[in-house]
């Protein structure tokens, strides 16, 4: 007899199968994909976006539509994002606002999630060239002291604003993305669709 299927190994297995897969929106050339990268729509495998949406209900399995950020910081401290659970609820009230995350929101990640991992992990090797620490106290650490100094090194409106090309430009010449279009159509996604 086999033994049963371990479910984490199925679900890191079809997310790197999906995330293997060349997105349709990166193919040159494609009238669909360029269609549907205009009206900014993500093809995202529907074998991805199950997996997607039954690991964020297990994060509310009753249905309030609501996630607690403790919730999310085991999951950060397994995917060796973090050591310290303070800094991990402070990456997700920087990236969420304060309170529960709704699993809207959270819905809504799945799209891009290949630009998103390839941005995790740029900014986990930048981390990892300037400090011994994880990503989220390289980032929250010293009163957020990394994320001001990243704002300050960037052109400004003079509202103090700064544009998606200044934020492009900056985590190229950090090291942390080099896919220039695709993190330009993930950053106006992410300004189109608030979370």
């Amino acid at each position: 007899k086999r033994p049963p299927a371990d479910d984490g190994m199925e679900l890191r297995g079809v997310v790197r199968k999906a995330l293997d897969a060349r997105p349709p929106f990166l193919d040159k050339g494609s009238k669909k994909a360029a269609a549907a990268a205009a009206a900014g729509q993500v093809a995202v495998p529907p074998q991805l976006m199950k997996v997607w949406h039954s690991v964020v209900h297990q994060f509310d399995p009753d249905d309030t539509g609501v996630v607690s950020p403790e919730t999310l910081v085991p999951l950060m401290f397994w995917l060796g994002l973090t050591r310290k659970r303070t800094s991990a609820l402070l990456t997700l009230r920087l990236a969420f606002g304060p309170g529960g995350i709704p699993v809207d929101s959270l819905n809504r990640l799945c799209s891009y999630i290949d630009v998103q991992t390839r941005l995790v992990e740029g900014l986990r090797r930048v981390a990892r060239r300037d400090s011994p620490e994880q990503l989220c106290e390289y980032i929250t650490d010293g009163d957020s002291a990394k994320l001001r100094m990243w704002f300050f090194s960037m052109r400004r409106s003079p509202g103090g604003q700064a544009d998606l090309v200044e934020v492009q430009n900056l985590f190229a010449r950090e090291g942390v993305m080099q896919e220039r279009q695709a993190f330009f159509r993930f950053l106006g996604h992410m300004t189109r669709n608030e979370l």
